[in-house]
């Protein structure tokens, strides 16, 4: 039998009450509206005695259903559509929650959960669902469902008119022990029903995970999942469901009890129906509970995935104000040739904890963060490598330790490396858990040969990894380009590098980042392909450098460009003429745009504006982030412009007249100039 985390697929947290409540409850909505016609057709076909009389055709679900539609309307199909509805919530809340809870129980001392235990888990889940929950909710429903009184004809005035009134009713003539008629029958068919669901899905889902090397599974693939797993209770407890429903559909004798009547039901059944009335409804169960538990998961997951990430994708820029652009910082230094960056976490995270980082809307999976935990009580494990899967930080697999010291146990990176693909490595120092030292490093691989996206994400989510699985783990982050460096030689020429150089307190660590990014900002190449310096390389249309140059001439005052995603080139939006007040209006605020705008005639009026609206993709905020240097520098080089400002904005009509006035204020010499953001109007 396979063996996984408790904590669900790669060290996956369980999800918590509230996640449940509301992802359960909304699937068993979508579930229980998609499929309760179903149910109402089985229910019928169950306590159908049509067997007992002589000559009389069978009639199977298409039939039954046509029927209830002809005599009772097609609403007919929804009875009892009320008390579904009303418990589906706790329902599902109490089996996902329960589930996880006896999954976590009948795990081992290492966390690992076999088919075994998920199997036991799913049965005290459903059992669990069945007391609590089911019971009364089907002797309700079974209730409404029984009625053939028709929906359209106002004078056939049924016994129970609605949910609420059957449960008044019940309680009235039957007491409190009404509701849980058949309790033990439900709890047996919800049991089995839940432990071939979960052992089915868990299963099939862990293989598909594995097979695709990725925590996330497409809607379709978790549908065709639920649908199969679906389909196992049915054919395993058909016999105990038809029972049930008929125990719970009429009042109990005086003086009989529940294993009596069950026994008497069976027996009856059984002499005068056939051992086929065991099985009656099956079709129209198979129908409604198998594609039930396909919308189900389906709905669960991706609500449940939706309300896990808890964050906002791209949060909008601050109010706008002047500052230096530290998040060219990070991805400039990505693109450099220095081949490795270290410094001390914390002092890292102090430095550029500022709100004009470069948002990548990509976060740290729960997945990452139950990972992370295993390593750090794991004497097996030495690291652990994450990747970056659809706009989360998620775990790999994980790196054995398979010597007895840290350096030795490096040679186990090689079957993980390749050169073409970035990597976060999470290592454990300690060559022993007893050891005091509990301190991890994480190293950002990220090879020349990786796409170019792949350093963009990288470079944006390098501190956002450190910072939300705990600064305090991280003493020591290091950035590498090459696997040789991640050898046991190549550490031990860091552990000296390190030891040799002259250490920086936090506050001259953030004043180097300053100056190194004002150096960076400052030094131009020659060439429309421009990769030097830390930068970006990027590709410009030829028809750039002939517009720019006539803006420098004193042609058309105001010269728009764009990045092509696609092709990460720069292209030419247009070149016309405008005035302070209506330069805002010119730039399209809807699409990111870089903006040179000579604001009179004299050469040193150049300014370029970076402007990238909050909804732009994520992909075209870091382009724009890690290229603006390099356009910078194409100006300057091709266009032979001689840039004095740069402003950066969300919104073009944030660069309104007044800014440009107050940028060419001369109120005193400014040896660099950084980018800059406009102030809003009234604050000076």
């Amino acid at each position: 039998m396979s063996a996984k985390s408790t904590q669900g697929p790669r060290g996956k947290k369980p999800a918590s009450a509230a996640t449940n409540l509301i992802a359960g409850g909304g699937a068993g909505m979508m579930e229980a509206l998609a499929c309760h016609p179903l149910d109402t057709i089985k229910v019928r076909m169950q306590l159908s005695k049509r067997a007992r009389m002589p000559g009389a055709p069978k009639r199977g679900f298409l039939k039954t259903g046509a029927e209830i539609v002809k005599r009772e309307t097609a609403l007919g199909l929804y009875k009892g559509l009320g008390a579904v509805l009303t418990g589906i919530v706790p329902k599902m809340a109490i089996r996902f929650t329960s589930y996880e809870w006896y999954k976590q129980l009948l795990a081992d001392s290492q966390g690992n959960v076999t088919s075994k235990s998920t199997f036991m888990a799913g049965l005290a889940a459903g059992v669990t669902e069945a007391v609590l929950v089911v019971t009364p909710m089907e002797v309700v429903k079974i209730r409404l469902q029984a009625q053939h009184h028709s929906m359209a004809d106002p004078l056939d005035v049924p016994k129970y008119r609605n949910a609420a009134h059957a449960l008044y009713t019940v309680l009235k003539e039957e007491g409190v022990g009404a509701l849980w008629r058949g309790v033990s029958l439900t709890a047996l068919r919800q049991g089995t029903n839940q432990a071939a669901n979960f052992t089915a899905y868990s299963e099939l889902r862990a293989r598909l995970q594995a097979y695709q090397g990725t925590t996330d599974l497409p809607g379709w693939q978790t549908s065709c999942i639920g649908l199969i797993s679906g389909a196992m209770g049915p054919f395993s407890n058909a016999p105990i469901d038809t029972i049930k429903t008929r125990l719970q559909k009429t009042p109990a004798e005086p003086g009989q009890s529940a294993m009596s009547r069950i026994t008497a039901i069976a027996g009856d059944m059984w002499k005068q129906e056939g051992v086929k009335s065991f099985y009656k409804g099956i079709t129209p169960r198979v129908m409604r509970v198998a594609p039930g538990q396909a919308v189900t998961f389906t709905v669960y997951e991706y609500l449940k995935g939706i309300l896990e990430k808890g964050r906002e994708m791209i949060p909008g820029a601050p109010p706008l104000r002047r500052h230096v652009n530290i998040d060219l910082v990070l991805s400039r230094r990505l693109f450099s040739n220095l081949s490795t960056l270290r410094s001390n976490a914390q002092s890292r995270l102090v430095a550029f904890h500022s709100p004009n980082i470069m948002q990548s809307g990509i976060s740290a999976s729960q997945e990452l963060k139950s990972a992370l935990g295993e390593l750090i009580v794991s004497s097996s494990q030495r690291g652990l490598i994450a990747r970056i899967d659809k706009e989360t930080i998620v775990p790999g697999a994980a790196i054995s330790s398979s010597a007895s010291t840290f350096l030795d146990d490096l040679s186990n990176l090689s079957t993980h490396i390749k050169p073409n693909e970035a990597l976060y490595i999470l290592l454990r120092r300690a060559d022993s858990l007893a050891s005091p030292d509990k301190s991890l490093v994480a190293v950002t691989y990220v090879p020349n040969a990786a796409p170019v996206r792949q350093k963009m994400l990288f470079a944006s989510t390098r501190l956002t990894l450190v910072r939300e699985l705990g600064g305090e783990h991280f003493p020591e982050s290091i950035f590498t380009t090459e696997p040789d460096e991640l050898t046991a030689t190549g550490w031990q020429k860091h552990v000296q590098h390190t030891e040799s150089s002259n250490p920086l307190t936090a506050e001259e660590q953030s004043l180097q980042d300053i100056k190194d990014a004002e150096a960076l900002e400052s030094r131009g190449t020659r060439g429309q392909s421009l990769a030097q310096g830390g930068r970006l390389a990027i590709r410009a249309d030829d028809e750039i450098a002939g517009a720019l140059q006539r803006l420098g001439q004193g042609g058309d005052n105001l010269v728009q460009l764009r990045m092509d995603p696609a092709t990460e080139t720069l292209r030419l939006v247009s070149s016309s003429s405008a005035t302070p007040s209506t330069l805002a209006s010119a730039v399209d605020p809807k699409e990111p745009r870089y903006s040179f705008y000579r604001h009179d005639d004299a050469a040193a009026s150049i300014v370029f504006i970076s402007t990238c609206p909050s909804a732009a993709k994520i992909k075209e905020r870091m382009l724009y982030a890690a290229s603006r240097g390099n356009v910078v520098s194409l100006a300057q080089n091709e266009g032979g412009l001689k840039v004095a400002k740069k402003l950066e904005a969300t919104n073009p009509d944030e660069v309104t007249e007044q800014v440009i006035l107050d940028e060419f204020k001369v109120d005193k010499v400014e040896v660099k100039q950084g980018f800059s953001k406009p102030k809003r109007p009234g604050r000076r």
